[in-house]
């Protein structure tokens, strides 16, 4: 019932039938191209839809692909409603597979961050998932009497193919688009980026079309875009390399079924199925490529962090002069807008906050309430990186059980939290922790950058506190030795006063200093009973004053 509850509150209902609708209209898209089969299309963008969007907002998204789809194959085609409802289960199989394959194998939502990660979508999302809606759906087909068996495997190849371009190409598209943690392209940039679409997009309608250039001759110049996208991948990563292929593919397919550029053909069909080929080429390529550049510009920012952070240590005298400038360089450095120090107190066995930054003053009720509470092990994002001694990383701070300040933190538009700890060995000096307005998925290359840094702050702490110790056992040295001359001092005036001759007065000097050397290892020796030791102090007191007590 509570799953049901949650299912039926607005914005999952929205949810449902906005899929539905996206679905919807990308099933009309890709069925005015079924040139063999009213049901089967080389082109299919309702596919990289569904797999976006499921990837993306859960699994409460699938519903919608089932109604969708359902909608789409009854009212779009010839089938009946039990066929169209067999292809509709395919279609949402296709979804969840892929989805649930990527989430337990890829630890970002975003699969398009690294090289692995995009393998990993080619593989189940682009190969796997849509080989199962193929059979599922040509079974459904032939079982229902719409199509011979003798064409199965025809109308499989080209089912299968049409879905997992749309995979490869639509889906990157949403999915990074929808990926708040790239860049915000602004200014030039935002300039470079509109003239390369405009050239990918003036290339494509000069190879595809006779709108720019109108000849009866095979144009067999694919192979000039691909200068074009590796512009894309290394200036502008996934994000650039989907927006110009998808460009590129609605062009080249618009041409194609046109009858002009180096795919046309007497069938409309097989020169689709010979573009759907190349654009997936293409899009694997491009896309391994982006994710490989991000991975090293990533790593770059991770390198330049840390060679920052231990910069900053190395030019600052003491841990208050260094901790506002780290928070600060970490949070400008990798994009968190809010970073907090927590410092573990011996005496109550607590972790209190020692620094936030930037400091809102009495504005900010999260920064109050961080400055308020004390946090015991396991307890908020502090206290759990204290308990496991492991960095953290919480998604939306808002929505976790586990989080004390989520409503301070709601309040001020601070949802993804990471904090990592601050050792000295396996000691727990302290924990860093920060804050985005943005929800930021897991990312591994992060949290093991600031292990390192990590453990640079903790030797820090630990060094200025060895040096603390040692100015303090100096000044103690300092002090005890003036002292002790100070006493020499006057026992030696006094001796020279008293004596009568210069040997009287060394012999005098030499018994009361041998006297108070013998006073300073009794009051130092442990075995020092205090008034069982008067008489001794009273023969020593008496030699050092040359009298009698």
């Amino acid at each position: 019932m509570k799953h049901a509850g949650e299912f039926l509150k607005p914005k999952n209902l929205g949810l449902v039938v906005g899929m539905a609708a996206l679905y919807f209209l990308g099933a009309k898209l890709g069925l005015s191209l079924a040139f063999i089969n009213a049901s089967v299309s080389p082109v299919w963008p309702a596919t990289g839809i569904a797999i976006a969007l499921v990837l993306w907002f859960g699994y409460r998204a699938l519903p919608g692909v089932l109604i969708g789809a359902l909608i789409a194959n009854y009212t779009l085609t010839n089938v009946s409603l039990l066929t169209a409802l067999g292809i509709s289960v395919g279609n949402s199989l296709e979804a969840f597979t892929a989805v649930y394959l990527l989430q337990r194998t890829v630890r970002q939502r975003n699969p398009f961050h690294r090289a692995i990660d995009v393998l990993k979508f080619v593989a189940y999302a682009a190969i796997l998932s849509t080989a199962i809606a193929a059979t599922i759906g040509n079974i459904t087909l032939c079982l229902s009497g719409n199509e011979e068996w003798v064409a199965f495997g025809r109308l499989w190849f080209t089912w299968w193919l049409g879905d997992a371009v749309g995979a490869l190409v639509v889906a990157p598209l949403i999915v990074s688009w929808l990926d708040k943690s790239f860049d915000r392209w602004q200014g030039l940039r935002l300039f470079e980026a509109l003239l390369l679409l405009v050239l990918v997009s003036v290339l494509a309608a000069t190879i595809y079309t006779n709108l720019i250039l109108a000849t009866n001759s095979l144009r067999l110049w694919g192979h000039i875009a691909i200068p074009l996208l590796l512009w894309a991948a290394f200036r502008f990563g996934a994000r650039g390399v989907s927006t110009a292929i998808a460009s590129f593919s609605a062009i080249a397919i618009w041409g194609t079924i046109h009858n002009t550029g180096p795919f046309a053909s007497s069938s409309s069909h097989e020169g689709l199925l010979y573009l759907q080929a190349y654009i997936a080429d293409l899009a694997v390529t491009t896309l391994a490529l982006a994710a490989i550049v991000t991975e090293r510009r990533q790593a770059q920012k991770n390198l330049s962090g840390g060679l920052s952070v231990t910069r900053i240590l190395a030019e600052s005298p003491a841990l208050a002069d260094a901790l506002p400038r780290i928070i600060q360089r970490i949070c400008t450095t990798f994009g968190w807008k809010v970073g907090a120090m927590w410092r573990l107190n011996p005496e109550t066995n607590r972790l209190l906050c020692l620094k936030v930054w930037p400091s809102q003053g009495e504005r900010s009720e999260f920064e109050r309430s961080c400055y308020e509470i004390q946090f015991e092990k396991g307890i908020g994002l502090p206290g759990r990186v204290w308990k496991h001694l492991k960095p953290a990383w919480i998604p939306d701070a808002t929505k976790d059980d586990n989080f004390p300040r989520a409503a301070q933190a709601a309040a001020e538009d601070l949802h993804a939290a990471f904090a990592f700890p601050i050792l000295s060995g396996e000691k727990l000096l302290g924990v860093m922790e920060f804050f985005s307005p943005e929800i930021r998925e897991f990312d591994d290359a992060m949290l093991s950058t600031f292990t390192g840094i990590g453990s640079q702050i903790g030797q820090f702490i630990e060094r200025k506190q060895a040096e603390e110790q040692q100015r303090m056992l100096l000044n103690e040295l300092n002090h005890r030795v003036k002292n002790t001359l100070t006493t020499v001092q006057a026992i030696a005036a006094q001796t020279l006063r008293t004596a009568r001759d210069l040997t009287s007065a060394r012999e005098a000097l030499d018994r009361r200093i041998y006297s108070m050397a013998q006073a300073h290892d009794l009051l130092t020796a442990r075995a020092w009973t205090g008034r069982r030791s008067w008489p001794t102090w009273a023969r020593q007191i008496a030699r050092i004053s040359g009298g009698t007590l």
